[in-house]
């Protein structure tokens, strides 16, 4: 179960970077900007690599989940397409690294824009399987998801760490 709290922690620096990378790379293009293309393929790089590290934290993560329908599709559809995520950032990489000329700058573009789409869909079903369902948190899914929790806000929303550790020390939850 150590994987499967490391992973979210871990997550939040390759997708922010990969996004950053992403929209910097797009940007220094149009503009013809060499910082910020510097900036990009730094930002490309460091965050493909934490990305293969919160990847195998989330493989042995997910193995050690005890895996429950309600959630099965969410955790098939976040490592799918955080694999994709992968593959599409390190095939850009080496375009980028290896082919030159038009043909290459169109392919790295879309292989870009298309590892980004991959990177947010991983990003927003791993959010799926924490906020919604519980995963690998202190709460399990069934408190909330319970409409009648009392440390639900008025909102609709918890306010999750604060509600967590005064549960744990035994005091009221808030309004």
């Amino acid at each position: 179960m150590f994987f499967a709290k490391l992973h979210p922690l871990l997550v939040h620096f390759p997708v922010a970077l990969l996004v950053a990378g992403t929209l910097f790379e797009f940007y220094g293009k149009l503009q013809k900007e060499e910082a910020t293309l510097a900036a990009a393929r730094f930002n490309l790089l460091l965050g493909f690599w934490t990305a293969l590290a919160a990847a195998v934290a989330g493989i042995l993560g997910a193995l050690s989940l005890d895996v429950q329908p309600k959630f099965k599709t969410a955790l098939v559809l976040h490592a799918e397409f955080a694999l994709a995520t992968l593959v599409l950032f390190a095939a850009a990489l080496l375009v980028r690294r290896f082919w030159k000329g038009k043909t290459g700058t169109f392919l790295y573009v879309i292989l870009l824009a298309a590892g980004l789409t991959c990177v947010l869909a991983a990003g927003h079903w791993g959010g799926e399987m924490v906020h919604r369902f519980g995963v690998a948190t202190l709460r399990p899914a069934s408190v909330a998801l319970d409409p009648t929790d009392p440390t639900r806000m008025a909102n609709g929303s918890h306010g999750w760490a604060i509600r967590v550790e005064l549960a744990a020390r035994g005091g009221p939850p808030l309004q």
